[in-house]
């Protein structure tokens, strides 16, 4: 699982992200009706998941080693090197 902040500057902008979001439904909510402050916040959830989701990199079970970085070391008749 990957870490979403980095540095506590970050910590506190997903706070005020999240913050905002919230009071945005809810004054949503009580201007409009209740379901249309939920919409926003299911879209917002959403969309913060998918965007989430689209920017993690490959996994560690797709990672592979360049050229004969994992054969230079002092066993080079290894399984797999030439």
């Amino acid at each position: 699982m990957r870490i979403p902040v980095k540095s506590e500057r970050d910590a506190f902008l997903l706070a005020y992200g999240i913050a905002a979001v919230v009071g945005a439904a809810v004054v949503l909510g009580v201007v409009a009706g209740a379901l249309y402050g939920l919409v926003l916040f299911a879209g917002v959830v959403i969309g913060a998941l998918s965007v989430g989701a689209a920017q993690q990199g490959p996994g560690p079970s797709t990672a592979r080693p360049r050229g004969r970085g994992g054969c230079a070391g002092p066993t080079p008749h290894a399984i797999g090197c030439s």
